[in-house]
């Protein structure tokens, strides 16, 4: 394999295939990776009260976030998300999704 075949994040984003953060933010998700991670969680955390006497919350998220991936084991790959699952969400979400930005 050739290190063309290594970059397949960078081959793949040509292609329209996957998008990585900055990818994200051409699309209009401008939040930050501690946002992305709470609206991926499958739950939503909900805390309310003051200090000893709170209650925690733990309620169904109806609508996550897709699920990013990595191209490597190691924890400091890049995170990437399969862009017809942004898509998807983005236009659930009621933002309007042009033909650019679907590749065709």
């Amino acid at each position: 394999m050739g290190s063309a075949a290594l970059n397949g994040a960078a081959m793949s984003y040509e292609k329209g295939l996957i998008v990585d953060l900055k990818g994200l933010r051409k699309l209009g998700v401008t939040v930050s990776k501690a946002t992305l991670e709470r609206w991926m969680s499958p739950v939503i955390v909900r805390t309310t009260g003051r200090r000893g006497s709170q209650t925690v919350q733990f309620l169904p998220n109806p609508r996550p976030f897709p699920r990013s991936r990595k191209l490597g084991n190691t924890r400091n790959y890049a995170q990437f998300w399969v862009l017809a699952d942004v898509l998807e969400w983005l236009e659930t979400a009621g933002l309007d999704v042009n033909q650019d930005d679907q590749g065709s």
